[in-house]
């Protein structure tokens, strides 16, 4: 499947041959090596987000079950999981934790998708080697490594608004050594609105207001194979941005805000060792830096404010393979947030950190050839200075899948999982609250994969979380609080299939109940269903033609005014053509249909947007 599956559906097994993947990046559960895992994962590919049009990792993800990415209030791109927030969800990149510390969640339009391998989505209750924070779920991008004397690629692609991107992407392997650089550059004057946008207080159409952008990535990463059993690889990044944040079009006042800056820096150092035939051990050190300056240009309620955060980190793991199939994993993951932030340019710094601890194992056990089961415990801490006492949680998993028939799995799973307050809720000057007590889920999970027939294949999911002290506010400027309980629940179906090695698809549903239990208030920006389709079509003279739309049902935007957002559905077409073995020109339309619609409230999104370009394989 190109358009990216779910894992227990498909073969996944893999070799450093036949997929350019950094191996020390991913997080390799034990029962998902063997593409039988108890919980449900969908991995998106690099060619699907390359068929997709996709150019960030929000776009790349937007289309899985039970994942709904939307943009806002500062013009963040932000995922929510079954339910879940940004903040509650873990996301890495090759294994290294990037949710922001102050805030916990990240804007994933600051990821390029050029040097993407593929996305690892996990809904369900995650694997205790994961650690603290994972109630949400976890989204693991695992990026590209050469396996080839060398490969590489130049994307360029231009469209309205004076918008164009860039990106040069460069591998090769010489002896024990290979290496992978990336860098990308893309901006933008904005977006369009659709032709039908009616004007309001503070928008009049066509081009959005203060919607403008401009980003420069670069990436490297560098690999050496120190003996036949040890590999060690070192990664850099650099991300340095500027973009407006457009105001709600009927607010009370204008908002004339811009992130003047907007950097981030990273250095991922890792290795991995194989002791024999049974034990296995990986350990990595991490440094992520972010540093962004908010300015507000309104001349009676202006300011500027800086961030600048920081987390410092490392794992430690180790596996043992024992009797066949069976396989046991202990380790370690420690990371310290801190932030240094002023909230205007006559106010006094402050500066606040946390420090979270997790010690896991990790079990699985073959107790047949059609039974498989997974045992996990993790013990979480967070401590910060600002706290009486640290924060706990014990955590436990289990998971199984049962081979009913040879095309017929069915998998159970289940877990306690903790997201930790994050420095905002603790800290913030307007809503902060010390005394907040960690947020926990009891997480269900039981689902069923059938192969119909070969290159047919069908799955069913149902899943619900019971979510203690969920924290929320009444709006801006509240103090955080624990809420009594909130239910998350809902039922995940997909099929997806290939015809003849041309013509693949997908087609998934999704529904959802995500309310408060006591006073049944629904939580805001979770719609109750949606629908994704992707379609693609490869000829045999090399051209590709592919096709995708999304259909979100009503939601409800926040208390205390709480209203209703229509529903929409938006469609978008991508036809590309292979010429002479190197050059793929390539056009796009995004929103076919020219949808008016809004994913939050106030914030209208982009109408038909037409975008041409050109690959060219190095």
């Amino acid at each position: 499947m190109i358009l990216g599956t779910h894992v227990a559906a498909n073969n996944t097994d893999t070799t450093k041959s036949d997929l350019p993947v950094h191996y020390l990046g991913e997080v390799v559960v034990t029962g998902e090596k063997a593409a039988k895992p108890p919980t449900a994962i969908t991995e998106v590919t690099a060619s699907a987000i390359e068929y997709r049009g996709a150019t960030t990792a929000g776009e790349a993800i937007s289309f899985v079950p039970g994942v709904w990415v939307s943009t806002g209030y500062k013009n963040s791109t932000e995922v929510r999981l079954r339910g879940f927030d940004s903040k509650q969800v873990l996301i890495l990149v090759d294994g290294r934790p990037v949710n922001l510390p102050y805030y916990g969640n990240l804007d994933l339009s600051s990821l390029p998708v050029g040097n993407i391998s593929k996305i690892k989505v996990i809904k369900g209750p995650a694997a205790s080697l994961y650690g603290a924070n994972t109630m949400g779920g976890v989204v693991n991008i695992v990026t590209k490594r050469s396996a080839q004397s060398r490969t590489g690629d130049l994307v360029l692609s231009f469209g309205e608004a004076d918008t164009w991107n860039s990106i040069l992407n460069y591998g090769a392997a010489i002896g024990d050594l290979d290496f992978w650089v990336s860098a990308g550059k893309s901006r933008s004057d904005g977006f369009n609105l659709p032709e039908d946008f009616e004007p309001a207080r503070w928008e009049d159409g066509e081009l959005r207001e203060n919607s403008d952008y401009d980003r420069l990535n670069l990436d490297g990463k560098l690999n050496y194979r120190l003996s036949s059993t040890t590999d060690l690889s070192l990664s850099l990044g650099y991300f340095d941005g500027e973009k407006g944040l457009p105001g709600g079009v009927d607010e009370d006042l204008p908002r004339d805000w811009r992130f003047v800056e907007w950097k981030r820096r990273y250095v991922d150092l890792a290795g991995e060792s194989y002791l024999g035939d049974r034990w296995y051990v990986k350990a990595k050190l991490y440094y992520d830096g972010c540093k962004n300056k908010l300015v507000d240009y309104d001349s009676t309620f202006g300011f500027d404010s800086v961030h600048d955060s920081w987390d410092f980190g490392g794992s430690l793991l180790g596996r043992l393979a024992w009797r066949g199939d069976n396989e046991s994993t202990w380790g370690l993951n420690v990371r310290q947030d801190g932030i240094d932030k002023r909230m205007d340019v006559d106010e006094e710094w402050e500066t606040h950190k946390t420090l979270t601890t997790s010690l896991f194992t990790q079990s699985k056990i073959q107790a047949s050839r059609r039974i498989s089961l997974d045992l996990g415990i993790a013990w979480n801490i967070l401590t910060s200075e600002g706290l009486n006492g640290e924060k706990g949680s014990l955590d436990p998993t289990v998971g199984a899948w049962f081979s009913v028939l040879e095309r017929l799995r069915l998998r159970v799973s289940a877990s306690r999982a903790t997201r930790f307050p994050t420095l905002r809720h603790l800290y913030g000057f307007d809503s902060g609250n010390p005394d907040l007590e960690p947020e926990q889920a009891i997480k269900l999970e039981g689902g069923a994969e059938f192969e119909v027939f070969t290159g047919l294949q069908t799955t069913l999911d149902f899943f619900r979380a019971n979510v203690k002290d969920l924290i929320d506010r009444k709006g801006r400027g509240y103090q955080y609080i624990n809420l009594d309980k909130v239910i998350l629940q809902g039922i995940e179906a997909g099929v997806n299939g290939k015809l003849k090695q041309r013509l693949s698809f997908n087609l998934d549903y999704t529904y959802l109940d995500a309310y408060e239990d006591e006073t049944e208030y629904w939580l805001p920006y979770r719609p109750s269903h949606k629908i994704d389709y992707n379609l693609s079509y490869i000829s045999r003279i090399g051209l590709t033609v592919y096709t995708s739309g999304q259909y979100v049902s009503k939601r409800v935007t926040p208390h205390p005014e709480s209203e209703t957002l229509p529903s929409f559905f938006v469609a978008n077409l991508k036809v590309s053509q292979k010429v002479l073995d190197h050059f793929h020109p390539f056009f796009e339309v995004k929103n076919v249909l020219d949808e008016n619609y809004e994913e939050e409230k106030g914030f209208p999104m982009p109408g038909r947007t037409f975008l041409g370009g050109l690959k060219i394989a190095l």
